[in-house]
């Protein structure tokens, strides 16, 4: 971080308008295809920078995945009613999960992997795995049949 320009606080937040440096080889090609965008609120707080990003799900990912190999994320979120400002489809974590059970043979038959290694190769709960399985698979075949119409 190189300056905080500005803060202001609303109902639950300290906002800080921050002037960032990052290494353009790191973060630059990232922005220019104007696939993803830096959003307003992003935000710098006791417990580190909060980085809102829109666009492509697919630009996003990429852009997740090279952050997380370089530095600690410890939570991914999406924007309640997010509608239009990512692509329809699995939520991050969904998509994670659903690429590592892929990955690990969930979907052959028979089953290359349980529902107990897959949560404990992702560090997450069973029923946690087993939900996020659920509604990224309700994602994928309800925008498949939206699209077949």
């Amino acid at each position: 971080m190189i300056q905080i320009l500005e803060t202001w606080v609303t109902r639950k937040l300290t906002h800080h308008l921050v002037v960032l440096e990052f290494d353009s080889d790191f973060v630059g090609h990232f922005f220019d295809s104007n696939e993803l965008a830096i959003a307003a609120g992003t935000n710098l707080t006791k417990n580190g920078l909060i980085l809102q990003v829109v666009g492509k799900q697919t630009a996003i990912m990429e852009f997740l995945n090279a952050i997380r190999a370089e530095i600690k994320v410890d939570r991914i979120t999406t924007a309640k009613g997010g509608e239009g400002m990512i692509e329809r489809g699995p939520s991050i974590q969904q998509y994670r999960v659903i690429k590592v059970a892929h990955a690990s043979g969930w979907y052959n038959v028979p089953k290359g992997i349980s529902i107990r290694d897959l949560a404990t190769k992702l560090e997450l709960s069973k029923s946690t795995v087993a939900e996020q399985l659920v509604r990224a698979e309700n994602n994928i075949v309800g925008s498949f049949l939206d699209n077949s119409r």
